[in-house]
């Protein structure tokens, strides 16, 4: 197990947004993006004054509209970002196009996603063309490797919870974050956190992994089950630089009232332990605008984001 330094308190800068509670939380560019909230795939706001400058994807079945759209990485010598819908099982890829004060979004490609009967969550574009899909049915590996065209590559990656048999990856699910063609992997329901690289010809390699509490689970009938009295919780999102792998971790029992993380995790590549801040907000969602400040989506009790100094990491 790894073992966790003794936390630094942290003071955040809070504001209220008056909007629905969004699915991920990213900053592009210096504008804080809010992804799925108030019918939008996402409203984008200046860094600086909070103001709503644009509003990207409307929900719907329409041409290029969404239903379940998932952020899936950004790519920066191009101003581009790329959008995976499960539900429509496309992938697209719009570039960013400021526009007087607002932001256009300009549609590059639109591709299907052929997943071969596998179910998964989350998506994450690698600098090589590959893409990392974070499964949750039909195998027994953890990942989905799909290549430039989103066809299955290849699938990877064993449980980290032993002994289990089981095609059903729901439980094990979490969240995921890159920088080039290194990944990371952070699990929701139990603290693992894992890192690997891929190749430019689809090659896996492991880095490094960390379990920071022990799996507690039961069986029922053949139905796995997480213990809620032994059990803890692990990380609510991930975020990735060129430096710094950052993460919120709960380490907290599943319960109703007391689960959503208070503590900031920052690895550095080589998965070493850096830091851990004490938030004075749970945060459930982190994004990273640079390697001295954070945000991070706290619903507590209004939705709203709080912007947090980082100091400088050290041993």
């Amino acid at each position: 197990m790894l073992k966790i330094k003794e936390p630094i308190s942290i003071k955040g800068q809070a504001k209220e947004f008056e909007v629905s509670l969004p699915s991920q939380i990213e900053w592009i560019n210096s504008n804080l993006y809010l992804f799925r909230v108030n019918g939008c795939a996402a409203k984008v706001f200046d860094d600086i004054n909070g103001i709503n400058i644009a509003d990207f994807g409307r929900m719907g079945p329409g041409p290029d509209e969404f239903i379940s759209p998932y952020y899936g990485g950004y790519d920066k010598e191009n101003n581009k970002i790329y959008i995976s819908d499960i539900s429509l099982n496309l992938f697209r890829e719009y570039e960013i196009v400021k526009q007087n004060d607002t932001l256009i979004f300009k549609r590059c490609t639109s591709k299907k996603i052929l997943r071969d009967n596998l179910s998964f969550r989350a998506t994450i574009h690698l600098k090589n063309g590959y893409t990392i899909g974070q499964t949750i049915a039909g195998t027994n590996k953890l990942f989905i490797l799909f290549d430039s065209e989103m066809k299955v590559h290849h699938t990877f990656g064993e449980n980290p919870v032993k002994g289990i048999e089981t095609t059903d990856m729901y439980p094990f699910a979490g969240h995921l974050t890159a920088y080039e063609n290194q990944f990371v992997f952070a699990a929701m329901h139990y603290g693992y956190i894992v890192s690997y690289i891929i190749s430019d010809n689809g090659n896996v390699t492991k880095l490094w992994e960390h379990y920071l509490s022990r799996p507690y689970y039961e069986m029922h009938a053949n139905k796995f089950k997480w213990d809620k009295e032994r059990n803890r919780l692990g990380f609510y999102d991930v975020k990735m630089s060129n430096k710094y792998i950052y993460t919120l971790y709960s380490g907290k029992k599943d319960s109703p009232d007391n689960y959503v993380p208070e503590n900031m995790l920052i690895f550095d590549l080589n998965g070493n332990l850096e830091q851990n801040y004490l938030l004075d907000k749970q945060s459930g969602r982190l994004a990273i605008a640079h390697d001295s400040i954070a945000y991070t989506l706290y619903s507590v009790p209004d939705v709203g984001i709080a912007k947090y100094p980082l100091y400088k990491t050290s041993n």
